[in-house]
């Protein structure tokens, strides 16, 4: 059952136990539209779903934290052409209006039985950076915790020189003397699937030149030639173009030659990614516990180890074509190392008798696009589950 499914159910039971536990988050958000006034607050919601990290909302539905109940007002059948025109409403940062079909699908909008009526369910996509923020009404909102809450000018202006910066990254350069026919289209659907493993959001294709629009939309080709990010989804024979881009080294070093161990692993990206955790995994496992039905305990929490390796492929430097390096040395730690190098704002000097240099952490993506790729894959990128 979908985690929005659990949701419905639980307010069900609290509207007809007339209890509360609050279930809005800062990706679910409930509106009751049997007012005119409240539509106004729908748009809102929606631009500030679109500029953070996207989410659901559920129409026919107010929460009431005041006096700590809910209030089921249903949705009206009649307002669904409405509704469906939510993905024309916006502008972009210069305020030219934009069509966010890919973002807000009227397709995708659900109808659900709800009590003695029903509700209505608007899934909202989060924008990739290069497009942020768009506005309503000349407003551009932002969601932060359970809240919709305008995005100031100078923010809106910061996010206009980064733009230019992603325009111009590594993962959306060509790949030297790869073609449109270097794409495969089973990688490709095999990306999708995962793409759909919540919610069906795109169909399988059938070629590649019907899958020309999607792939043009994800960046994976650009003028109809295929983009680095491209190759490392979904190209073919994609060591041959991309190098050591596409690979990485797993060593288990015991310090005792004839238990050392080491994998090469050259993959396409996502599939890259999970030969890495399964090394990892592999190597990792201390035991069996008995509390968990008998699942294996690592050395390591695993939600660490999924979204340090996912960081690691997601945030490198493409612009070297040498490999990453996984170590791990047991009851010691894991040693992940990248090529390339560290942007000028991210490191500081201190001209005294000992050269000083502190590496700053950036919070925006190195490789934007294919840090979503990877999300989509698995659900750890963006959590805040660090390795201390």
């Amino acid at each position: 059952m979908r985690e929005i499914d659990k949701i419905l159910q639980q307010i069900e039971s609290h509207i007809q136990a007339g209890t509360y536990t609050p279930v809005e988050t800062d990706k679910i958000e409930l509106k009751d539209l049997s007012t005119g006034a409240e539509w106004e607050e729908l748009y809102k919601s929606v631009c500030a779903f679109l500029n953070t990290r996207g989410g659901i909302i559920v129409i026919g539905i107010k929460e009431d934290i005041k006096h700590k109940q809910f209030k089921y007002t249903g949705f009206n059948a009649n307002d669904e052409n409405k509704v469906k025109q939510l993905c024309s409403l916006f502008t972009d940062d210069d305020e030219r209006e934009i069509d966010l079909t890919e973002f807000v699908h009227p397709d995708l909008i659900e109808i659900k039985p709800f009590l003695n009526g029903q509700v209505c369910l608007v899934y909202v996509e989060k924008l990739p950076d290069e497009q942020k923020y768009v506005l309503y009404k000349g407003e551009a909102y932002e969601r932060r915790i359970t809240g919709d809450h305008r995005i100031p000018p100078e923010k809106i202006e910061k996010q206009k020189e980064v733009k230019i910066e992603l325009r111009n990254a590594r993962e959306l350069q060509f790949v030297p003397n790869a073609t449109f026919e270097d794409l495969d289209i089973d990688k490709l659907n095999e990306y999708i699937i995962r793409l759909n493993k919540d919610l069906k959001v795109e169909a399988l294709k059938s070629d590649i030149t019907s899958a020309i629009p999607f792939l043009s939309r994800k960046k994976f080709i650009r003028d109809n030639n295929p983009t680095l990010l491209g190759m490392l989804v979904c190209g073919k024979h994609v060591y041959d173009f991309v190098a050591g881009r596409c690979q990485v080294d797993c060593y288990f070093d015991t310090g005792v030659d004839v238990a050392n161990d080491k994998k090469v692993y050259q993959d396409n990206i996502v599939n890259l990614m999970e030969s890495a955790i399964s090394f990892v995994f592999s190597k990792t496992g201390t035991g069996i516990t008995v509390e968990k039905g008998g699942s294996v305990l690592f050395e390591y929490p695993e939600r660490v180890i999924r979204e340090t390796v996912n960081n690691a492929l997601a945030h490198r430097d493409y612009s070297s074509e040498r490999f990453s390096n996984i170590t791990i040395v047991p009851n010691k730690h894991i040693e992940i190392r990248n090529p390339g190098k560290f942007r000028q704002e991210q490191l500081l000097s201190y001209e005294g008798i000992i050269n000083v240099r502190r590496i700053i952490p950036i919070p925006k993506a190195q490789n934007p696009n294919l840090a979503d790729v990877l999300k989509s894959f698995d659900r750890w990128e963006g959590k805040g589950w660090g390795m201390n």
